[in-house]
């Protein structure tokens, strides 16, 4: 008489090579997801970048505004300081930037007089701290805790 199906070991010795297949991609899948999601946070700032020097174009054509003014995020949530015309230092707490990205976890983004961006901001998720500085052309990620992902200058 013939059986049909698997015997007992068969099954296991299929298990144990499904597992040790798992063993060796899930690292590498986590990885990729963790590079995948820095890079999305260093094109945003780049957006942010972009959209910060459009905001210095639109101020300076216009003649108002804040500049300097320094942008700060303190659980997503902007509030910007900085010199009006009437050379005041004033607090607006809404977004003056033209974003559809989301807003940063923390940090902050000072443009200068000159319209130069100096940027310093933190992602929670992936816990990772980007910079850029006067003058930088682009953004880097810096091996820095929340705590001191800062600039230190002010606009007024």
């Amino acid at each position: 008489m013939l059986k049909k199906g698997f015997t007992l070991v068969e099954l296991l010795a299929v298990i144990v090579i499904l597992a040790v297949i798992a063993l060796i991609t899930t690292p590498i899948i986590i990885d990729s997801l963790n590079t995948s999601k820095k890079e999305a946070f260093k094109d945003s700032v780049n957006s942010l970048i972009k959209v910060t020097q459009n905001y210095y174009a639109g101020i300076t054509y216009n003649d108002e505004g804040l500049l300097p003014v320094k942008i700060t995020y303190n659980n997503k949530i902007p509030t910007a300081k900085g010199i009006d015309k009437s050379n005041n230092c004033k607090t607006i707490s809404k977004n003056i930037l033209d974003y559809q990205g989301d807003n940063p976890d923390s940090g902050s983004i000072l443009i200068t007089k000159e319209g130069k961006v100096i940027i310093a901001l933190y992602n929670k998720n992936i816990q990772t701290c980007i910079k850029k500085g006067e003058d930088d052309k682009t953004a880097k990620f810096v091996d820095k805790p929340e705590s001191e992902c800062k600039i230190t200058q002010n606009a007024c």
